[in-house]
């Protein structure tokens, strides 16, 4: 209490290995297509700067796809391989960087009592979402608890800016759960006051 200091758990620690873990989605044709024109237009770039003073124009970028694709064609599968695995990296990435602050509405349960308050020998702390977060309506979210397991689109058309949306598959738990009536709040760990990093 002297730091005046409340942790935000990362999902390595959670006691359910699967929670905060969502079925990943396969890439989409769109997404691979998307990923290949990235590539392509690196190139593309590339091919403009160096024929900077040759006195000839280069070839429209449509012109340089339908070649770059000919030439590329036996590696193009390498490609698409590679953006899953590039995909599939940030996402993890991210994932790592998400800590998060769980509350209960349910301040009797002997379930909670035994596995969160040392055998119940520990204490509860009543919190006041208006006194802890300026947006208490946008910052504190209610678990919703399902027999189905989240998923989560890891390509280009399931990328999210916003952090809320970014942490919808983080709200969902397993039915074998809701006796504890969770209240979640998210951070990002690397924006943290402090970080504690046990062995």
């Amino acid at each position: 209490f002297g730091h005046l200091l409340i942790r935000y758990t990362p999902p390595s620690c959670f006691n359910d290995p699967f929670d905060m873990l969502p079925c990943i989605e396969p890439v989409t044709d769109s997404d691979r297509q998307h990923s290949l024109d990235t590539e392509c237009r690196r190139h593309y770039r590339r091919y403009v700067l160096s024929r900077r003073g040759m006195g000839t124009p280069p070839p429209s970028f449509d012109e340089f796809r339908n070649k770059w694709l000919e030439w590329n064609q036996p590696n193009l599968n390498t490609l698409k391989g590679d953006y899953k695995k590039r995909a599939l990296k940030k996402f993890q990435k991210d994932h790592e960087d998400v800590g998060v602050l769980s509350l209960t509405a349910n301040d009797e349960s002997l379930l909670m009592w035994a596995h969160y308050a040392q055998s119940h020998e520990g204490m509860l702390i009543e919190f006041r979402p208006s006194k802890m977060f300026t947006e208490p309506e946008k910052s504190l979210v209610r678990v919703e608890y399902s027999s189905n397991r989240p998923s989560v689109n890891i390509g280009v058309s399931g990328q999210q800016d916003d952090f809320s949306k970014k942490t919808a598959p983080y709200r969902v738990k397993s039915c074998e759960w809701q006796y504890e009536a969770e209240w979640r709040a998210f951070a990002l760990l690397s924006t943290c006051d402090k970080r504690v990093v046990s062995d």
